[in-house]
């Protein structure tokens, strides 16, 4: 990746903006993770030490959905490309 920057090579990105209200905004490169994904994901670093492995978030994440935590929002989807000007659909993001 070095050797493609130093050469002046040019690769699209995807980068997604986030806005919360009364916090700072926020950029994503690869992915944006929020409600039980994210909690599986922060609260299985604590059975880190347990030598479960990868099994430690299967356990959060049952233990999450055991709790039936609700998680409230609303996400917003603008598409920003010169060559494809449609708005995105929340069906689009569906299809199959």
């Amino acid at each position: 990746a070095a050797l493609a920057i130093a050469r002046g090579h040019k690769t699209p990105l995807d980068v997604a903006k986030i806005q919360q209200e009364g916090s700072k905004t926020l950029y994503s490169v690869l992915s944006f993770e929020w409600g039980l994904i994210a909690d599986v994901d922060i609260g299985a670093d604590s059975l880190r030490w347990t030598g479960l492995g990868a099994a430690r978030y299967t356990l959060k994440a049952v233990s999450l959905i055991m709790q039936q935590k609700l998680y409230q929002g609303t996400l917003k989807l603008k598409q920003d490309s010169p060559s494809d000007p449609r708005p995105l659909s929340p069906q689009s993001l569906i299809s199959a």
